[in-house]
């Protein structure tokens, strides 16, 4: 008899089974895959943004759906109690541009085996290659876990259980949504899910194949209103388009692909001059330009050559045309494209390809001061898994830390067990 079993190896399921076990839980953490944290040990390209410094206010801003939801859990654990824990269990960190907190070393795996080992150190029982199968339940409480372990089919009894089994983006790390139909058995509703942070396919034929654009600001519409802006960096890959800004944007840019609105992404490459700035640039680069080179010459100051081409195509710009030929027409022309450059959106991108999920378990049926479910006594959710998401920047990866805190320390608590941070 177990006094907590957690589903789930990821960062929300470590985390939780470290707070239970740290508060004197005696505490089983079963993961399906060959070993925890797969898809952690991936996340931002093997280098792991963990976290964000900005303060609370700011913090919660980049929350969705209900950031009032997450606040509560991320007063019980904060970027800076997540912080301090990595700092104590032997990770450096080092905090770089836009607020964003990695691991010193640039290595996720390096952290996932910080993790693993402390959890091991405070006495979790960790049991991989172990996939849940279903929950068992006795009327308003579940009793066991059942699971498969190899060839063999085990049950396990514990007081209290947690679900922390991910999402569906990336499913090859596990993340395969078999927390939803745990949800879903035990009547608790789930929200239907989506990718987010996730590339934006375009109709748009003949952008650049490989083209990063840095300072961009980029505003999505729908049916010509704007909804969101953003500003960064974004890159050109083709018949899609991705980068930060991007990513944030594409959350959004799926609902408004839902609710069949016309979707554009409108392209500023150069947000720090007016129109009026921008035409003054141009007319004195024609001033000084050669006597003997085309448009091109001009566009090829004005923005990165991969991108001339598309842009000459799209406005219908000669790049061979004398540039002292150029006209009052070329000119408005390129101040409107650097402008207004402005892309057709199709589609969002896959699971395979999004960082994380939107949807999931609804809010609406846990209690956010302990992230128990509410119409079972002795069940808790955590991560991803929640209809919780956030931009990037390292804030989903505290969602999963401060969720799984808090999961984990209630579900001790709710037995007797005394010790808090």
């Amino acid at each position: 008899m177990y006094d907590v079993i957690i589903i789930g190896g990821g960062p929300a399921g470590l985390m939780a089974s470290i707070a239970a076990a740290e508060a004197g839980a005696k505490t089983l953490l079963l993961e399906k895959m060959d070993k925890p944290a797969r898809k952690l040990r991936i996340t931002g390209k093997g280098r792991c943004n963990i976290t964000n410094v900005k303060d609370v206010e700011e913090f919660m801003q980049h929350i969705f759906p209900d950031a009032m939801f997450f606040k509560e859990a991320f007063s019980r654990f904060s970027n800076r109690d997540l912080i301090d824990f990595i700092n104590l269990i032997g990770i450096e960190t080092v905090v770089e541009r836009g607020d964003r907190v990695f691991p010193s070393s640039r290595s996720a795996p390096v952290l996932v085996d910080a993790l693993i080992s402390y959890a091991i150190s405070k006495k979790v029982h960790l049991s991989s290659r172990s996939e849940v199968t279903r929950l068992i339940r006795r009327e308003d409480r579940i009793v066991e876990v059942e699971y498969r372990w190899g060839e063999r089919l085990c049950r396990n009894f514990a007081k209290t259980f947690i679900v922390a089994t991910g999402g569906l983006s990336y499913p090859a790390t596990g993340c395969t949504g078999d927390g939803y139909a745990f949800a879903r058995s035990v009547q608790i509703s789930v929200i239907p899910q989506r990718p987010s942070l996730t590339p934006l396919f375009i109709s748009d034929a003949g952008q650049p194949r490989s083209l990063s654009i840095r300072n961009a600001s980029l505003r999505l519409k729908a049916d010509n209103r704007k909804v969101q802006e953003e500003f960064g960096e974004m890159e050109f890959c083709g018949r899609y388009v991705s980068g930060p800004c991007v990513l944030r944007l594409s959350r959004k840019a799926g609902e408004l692909l839902l609710q069949k609105s016309k979707v554009t992404l409108s392209i500023d490459f150069k947000p720090a001059l007016s129109a009026h700035k921008l035409r003054l640039r141009i007319e004195r680069e024609l001033a000084e330009a050669p006597s003997n080179v085309g448009l091109g010459y001009l566009l090829g100051k004005l923005m990165p050559r991969d991108l001339s081409f598309a842009f000459a195509t799209r406005f219908q710009l000669d790049q061979g045309k004398n540039i002292h030929d150029a006209d009052k027409s070329d000119i408005e022309k390129i101040v409107f494209g650097l402008k207004e450059y402005s892309l057709h959106i199709v589609g969002i991108g896959s699971f395979d390809d999004a960082i994380v999920t939107a949807g999931g378990v609804s809010l609406f049926g846990i209690h956010s001061d302990s992230m128990r479910a509410k119409k079972v006594d002795n069940l808790y959710f955590a991560g991803e898994v929640l209809d919780l998401d956030a931009d990037t920047g390292g804030y989903n990866l505290q969602i999963a830390f401060s969720t799984g805190y808090l999961a984990g320390i209630s579900a001790a608590l709710s037995l007797g067990k005394s010790r808090d941070k």
